[in-house]
C-alpha cells in the first residue's frame, strides 16, 4: 500500500504526496534523524550549503558498518550522493538470518551486493567488522597515497572496533614540523570516527564515564589534528550544535523531497518475509506478519522476544497499527 495523501510537515513546509511508502515514512524518525547527525559529522556541509566543502585532490572515502540496513543504509546513499566512495560492511549473521530458507548465504550475499551496487557503492564487504578494518587496513599499507579511507561509520560498537579503526585504516603520519611549510600544499582533512552504539553494545543509555571519555577522544582531534571521535548518541534530544530532533528530520526530508525519494530508509519486509535483500527492483512488497520486518500490532511483541533477530545486524522494524 502505497501513501497518496501523507504528508510531512515543519515550521509550516509540506510535501504533499509522499514518493515514500507508509512504511518508509514511519522510519524517518529512527532512522533519518540519526543518519542526519551521523553524516554531519562527516560531511557538514551536506546540510548547510553555507559551509563550504573542503577542497580535496581525491574522493573521500568511507565505511559504513553494516550498512545495508537501518541508519546505516540510508547514510550510505546520502554520502553516495555527496560525492563520497563507501565501502559498505555486512555481518556474516546478517547473510544467515535472511528469513528465506531456500536462499544459500551465497547467493543472499550477490542478492543483497547486487542492491548494494544500484546504490552506488564501491565495496561491499562480507565478514567480521574487526577482520574486514584490518583487511582493509592492509590495502591502506599496500597502496600509501593512492588508497585510502578517511572515516568510519559504526553501526554495531565495541571498544574493539574503535581500537580497529585506530590502528589499520584511521592512523596518520605526524604533521611536518618544517619551519618553512610549503603553502600551496594541501591540508588533509584528519579522520573521523563516528559511532551510533559506543563502546558497551549493551548499554544503551550511556553513563558519566562513556560521556567523558567520547568528550576526551574528540578534545584530541582539536589539540593534535588527530583521528576525530563522535558519539551519536540515541538518548540525545538535541545534537552538539544544539540543533533537536526536528531539525534534524526537517534535513533528511528535504533530501527525500530533492532526490524525489532516490534517498529512502530501507525497509526490510520486501520480496520475502523476514528478508534483509528485497526484490530486484526493490518493490516487491512481502507479506505483513510476524515473521517479517513490517509486524501487525498484535504483533509487535514478538520483536523483543528472545532469540528474535529483526533488530540485529543494523536491522529495523515497522509496526502496523491499523492493517
Amino acid at each position: 500500500m502505497r501513501s497518496t495523501r501523507s504528508a510531512v510537515s515543519r515550521a509550516g513546509k509540506t510535501i504533499p504526496n509522499s514518493v515514500l511508502t507508509i512504511e518508509e515514512l514511519a522510519l524517518l524518525p529512527t532512522c533519518g534523524v540519526f543518519a542526519y547527525r551521523a553524516v554531519k559529522t562527516f560531511d557538514p556541509s551536506a546540510w548547510d550549503p553555507s559551509i563550504p566543502t573542503p577542497k580535496q585532490s581525491r574522493l573521500r572515502r568511507i565505511l559504513v558498518l553494516d550498512g545495508h540496513s537501518g541508519v546505516g543504509a540510508l547514510s550510505v546513499q546520502i554520502l553516495v550522493r555527496r560525492g563520497w566512495k563507501v565501502i559498505t560492511h555486512v555481518s556474516p549473521e546478517a547473510v544467515s538470518s535472511t528469513g528465506d530458507s531456500t536462499l544459500s548465504s551465497s547467493l543472499a550475499f550477490k542478492k543483497l551486493e547486487r542492491r548494494l551496487r544500484r546504490w552506488g557503492v564501491e565495496d561491499v564487504c562480507l565478514g567480521e567488522a574487526t577482520a574486514v578494518i584490518a583487511k582493509l587496513g592492509e590495502r591502506c599499507k599496500a597502496q600509501p597515497g593512492e588508497y585510502a579511507i578517511d572515516g568510519v561509520l559504526d553501526t554495531i560498537g565495541g571498544l574493539d572496533i574503535w581500537n580497529a579503526a585506530q590502528q589499520h585504516i584511521l592512523s596518520r603520519p605526524p604533521k611536518s614540523s618544517s619551519p618553512e611549510p610549503d603553502p600551496t600544499a594541501e591540508d588533509p582533512l584528519p579522520p573521523q570516527f563516528t559511532t551510533l552504539v559506543g563502546d558497551d553494545k549493551e548499554r544503551t543509555i550511556p553513563s558519566a564515564q562513556d560521556h567523558f571519555k567520547a568528550g576526551f577522544r574528540s578534545m584530541k582531534r582539536a589539540m593534535n589534528s588527530a583521528c576525530g571521535y563522535a558519539w551519536i548518541s540515541v538518548a540525545a534530544d538535541i545534537d552538539g550544535e544544539g540543533l533537536d530532533v526536528r531539525d534534524a528530520l526537517a534535513g533528511v526530508v528535504k533530501w527525500v523531497e530533492e532526490t524525489r525519494g532516490q534517498v529512502r530508509p530501507y525497509v526490510e519486509d520486501q520480496g520475502t518475509p523476514g528478508s534483509v535483500f528485497g526484490s530486484e527492483d526493490g518493490t516487491e512488497r512481502g507479506a505483513v506478519g510476524s515473521a517479517g520486518r513490517v509486524v501487525v500490532f498484535e504483533n509487535a511483541p514478538l520483536v523483543f522476544a528472545e532469540g528474535a533477530k529483526r533488530l540485529t545486524y543494523g536491522g529495523n522494524v515497522v509496526v502496523k497499527v491499523v492493517s
